[in-house]
């Protein structure tokens, strides 16, 4: 690789390590913001549940409103029982997981980008273990939204690993032979 290449490689990920950096650190506090939410709600538990039924009898929200993409008979159920809060408060923490999914997400890619800055190689053993612990964690996440995104998410990240792994061999075979 030539001196510029070298150099356009180490500037442009100079630059993407701190925007992983700043969306990193969105992600956890974000994370935070909706943890503490999920506290609240929690705690006014009560509340909540009666706020949300007497909006359903007095028909200002209509049941199906309530909880998107649950059944009438299920949303029913859950107000009956004074669950509400409780799955506002399950949807919540699966929204704050994602978001600090996202931010370990961002800590790999971001590893990844310094390893690039540091080093005259994209082909080094630690940016492609860093690779697979994103990679993984991408797929994870993908598959929690969609299976069949999830697995074609795994599949093609699966190949740019090796192709990784590949460059890896050849970089050590380039640096053996001089």
């Amino acid at each position: 690789m030539n001196q510029q290449m070298i150099e356009k490689i180490q500037k442009t990920s100079k630059k993407v390590l701190l925007v992983t950096n700043i969306a990193k650190i969105f992600c956890i506090v974000m994370g935070v913001i909706i943890i503490v939410a999920g506290i609240i709600c929690l705690a006014t538990a009560n509340q909540i549940n009666e706020q949300v039924a007497n909006e359903v009898s007095s028909g200002a929200v209509a049941i199906s409103e309530v909880f998107d993409g649950m059944s009438d008979e299920m949303t029913r159920d859950i107000l009956e029982n004074g669950y509400t809060a409780y799955v506002f408060v399950a949807y919540v923490a699966t929204g704050g997981l994602i978001l600090f999914g996202t931010a370990v997400i961002f800590h790999f890619i971001g590893k990844i980008f310094k390893d690039l800055k540091e080093s005259y190689s994209p082909f080094v053993p630690a940016i492609v273990k860093d690779m697979k612990i994103a990679f993984i964690i991408i797929t994870v996440i993908s598959a929690l939204n969609s299976l069949l995104i999830g697995l074609i998410t795994g599949l093609a990240l699966w190949c740019v690993l090796h192709i990784f792994e590949y460059g890896c061999e050849l970089q050590k075979l380039s640096d053996e032979t001089l």
